[in-house]
């Protein structure tokens, strides 16, 4: 089954290469990791991450990239990193001498590639999210941190459009509550209901909003 929704994940995702945009600008950061580049670059307009098949880069170059597909919050296991937003993009121009001929085809990178190496969140979401209790996560934390669990519980509160989220209180079998933060909006309070989504740990929003666990991106099935 996992094999079966991860094939489909990648067709769909291989099939958003989208729009071939090109960024221009000069980097700021590199870092190299398990084949590829890591690059912060600063545009006229903006500055973001891009990652790309690994390639000599330096700090103040100036490079173009070519998009493939924007994602919000990869996390990179081997860099230990989460990237709110990142470009996964195919090198286009260095210090304005095109390189996209110089690179083997079998070099550039595609995005099956970064899903075999690099993407577990993403995996984790498309695959079968994990039973659990409060009690298990907070027990096993590192073990559950970015994971796609699902808790079996009944709404005790929902707090609407606060940082563009529902934020839904959830109390599970034992009694426990956890907050899910999702954009549903077809639930109620003492709905009993399956909720899953992916689990963050010692999340700092700013402002005193502080969680040691809190699920983000959850969706709920009423029961």
């Amino acid at each position: 089954m996992f094999n079966k929704i991860l094939f489909i994940f990648l067709f769909l995702i291989l099939n958003l290469e989208a729009k071939n945009e090109i960024y221009k600008g000069k980097v700021l950061e590199t870092v190299n990791s398990a084949g590829y580049s890591y690059i912060k670059i600063k545009t006229s307009n903006k500055i973001f991450w891009a990652a790309i098949s690994e390639y000599k880069i330096q700090i103040n170059d100036n490079i173009e990239v070519k998009s493939q597909i924007w994602m919000e919050d990869f996390t990179s296991k081997t860099l230990n990193k989460t990237f709110k937003n990142i470009l996964f993009a195919k090198l286009y121009k260095k210090n304005n001498e095109k390189i996209e001929k110089k690179i083997s085809v079998n070099t550039i990178p595609s995005l099956a590639s970064f899903v075999k190496n690099d993407l577990t969140n993403i995996k984790e979401e498309n695959s079968a999210a994990i039973e659990v209790t409060v009690l298990d996560l907070k027990d096993k934390k590192s073990l559950y941190n970015n994971r796609h669990i699902k808790i079996i519980g009944q709404i005790t509160k929902i707090s609407l459009n606060i940082m563009d989220s529902n934020w839904v209180h959830i109390k599970d079998k034992n009694g426990d509550e956890l907050i899910f933060r999702s954009k549903q909006a077809n639930i109620r309070i003492a709905d009993k209901i399956i909720a899953s989504g992916i689990l963050k740990t010692d999340l700092d929003y700013g402002s005193g909003y502080t969680y040691e666990l809190i699920v983000t991106k959850s969706i709920f099935k009423k029961l």
